[in-house]
């Protein structure tokens, strides 16, 4: 099912909220995930910083320090740290898998952690990965920055999201697939 964004200036009507400065590949990978977690629609607010009239049960990430903002501190077992995107992931993953029925939905939560969020997280955090880790992300990051170089940074941002969406679902499929191989 294809997900929809819906870009605020006002964060009182949003239920996600990050920053309104260049985007990445993280940032947008969460929005994806939360419309994804939310039948398929996110009203976030691109925000210069957080104030008051931010709804209450908003979900706010990689913007200030809340439970979404990772400082660097929190690191997987090889010692990627999370970004935003593997924050929700971490949280949110296995249940959305559960709620959409996929079944070994913990296995597929860590199939899809190796191959999307990781290589993702890592660029964010700016640990590099290791010369011979297979799960490239810089492509998909470089796409994403170019969709900054329009006039228009929330019609960008949308744009973005369109793309890591179909790049979500792929990568969803593919893990389905690794997983049946497993099994």
């Amino acid at each position: 099912m294809e997900q929809t964004v819906v870009v605020f200036t006002k964060p009182a009507y949003a239920n996600a909220v990050t920053h309104d400065r260049a985007f990445h590949s993280n940032e947008v990978l969460s929005a994806v995930l939360l419309a994804n977690i939310n039948d398929g629609l996110i009203r976030l607010a691109r925000v210069s910083s957080l104030d008051a009239s931010i709804a209450d049960d908003a979900i706010i990430f990689d913007i200030g320090n809340g439970e979404f903002c990772p400082d660097g501190s929190l690191k997987r077992y090889n010692d990627i740290p999370y970004s935003s995107a593997g924050l929700i992931w971490k949280k949110f993953g296995v249940k959305f898998l559960e709620d959409n029925g996929y079944e070994k939905a913990e296995i597929l939560w860590l199939l899809m952690d190796i191959e999307l969020f990781q290589p993702i997280d890592a660029l964010c955090s700016g640990h590099k990965p290791i010369a011979d880790y297979k799960n490239n992300a810089f492509s998909i990051e470089h796409i994403i920055n170019l969709f900054n170089e329009t006039s228009n940074n929330n019609d960008a941002f949308c744009k973005a999201f369109k793309f890591m969406d179909m790049i979500f679902e792929l990568s969803l499929n593919h893990c389905l697939a690794k997983l049946q191989d497993l099994l």
